[in-house]
């Protein structure tokens, strides 16, 4: 979503439901509400697979979920 203002951030690992966390667009690095964004959350993840998913929003409201992604907790 273009001009984004917040990020929500959902992430489940080998356990189910781990991370459901809001971050603003400057929190995440992108003051401007545009381009590359990354956010290190510090949790810890339980060790297996895992999937993660990002909605963004502003004052329009939200845009679609992203599609997941897979990663491996060592």
């Amino acid at each position: 979503m273009a001009s984004a203002t917040q990020y929500l951030l959902w992430v489940d690992d080998s356990s189910g439901g781990r991370l459901r966390t809001t971050y603003t667009a400057a929190q995440v690095g992108c003051a401007s509400g545009t381009g590359t964004c990354s956010i290190a959350p510090g949790v810890v993840l339980n060790p297996g697979a895992g999937q993660w998913w990002v909605v963004t929003s502003n004052a329009s409201g939200s845009g679609p979920w992203s599609s997941g992604m897979t990663f491996t907790a060592p």
